[in-house]
């Protein structure tokens, strides 16, 4: 588990609300199921816009990081 799986969820529901998830824990497969758990148990309290700028600067962030996709 990493540091950001440790948070509580206020605090990660905070990050998601507010676009300010960081980079490592968006590409950290454990990092990522967490911000969906607590995306999943808060859905009414997360803007479907910022769930989406959420996934697009995940997206980016692994595009970047492989850029010729393997």
């Amino acid at each position: 588990m990493c540091d950001y799986c440790d948070n509580e969820d206020s605090e990660i529901l905070h990050d998601i609300q507010t676009d300010n998830i960081p980079a490592d824990a968006l590409v950290e497969v454990c990092s990522w199921r967490r911000v969906c758990q607590v995306r999943g148990r808060n859905y009414s309290q997360v803007y479907p816009h910022m769930w989406s700028l959420t996934c697009q600067r995940r997206g980016y962030l692994f595009s970047r990081s492989n850029p010729r996709g393997f």
